[in-house]
């Protein structure tokens, strides 16, 4: 999510010289893009308030998109 966390999460990814994508309902990729950004992805941040819609957001079926060298935080 970009959020307040998750947008300074971005802008430390950015000073870095990462390229951000996001999964947010408001301001970023919808939630049906995250597959497929998983699997483009060599750092996932999970930056989502616990709520009943995001408590099994990410489940093994979920994480089966990453790249196997891809790191989960």
């Amino acid at each position: 999510g970009l959020g307040s966390i998750g947008r300074e999460v971005a802008k430390r990814g950015e000073a870095f010289g990462m390229t951000v994508i996001a999964v947010d309902p408001v301001s970023a990729w919808p939630l049906s893009e995250l597959p497929r950004l998983l699997g483009e992805s060599d750092f996932v941040v999970i930056c989502a308030p616990h709520t009943p819609a995001t408590a099994r957001l990410f489940d093994r079926a979920t994480i089966r998109h990453m790249k196997r060298t891809a790191v989960l935080v």
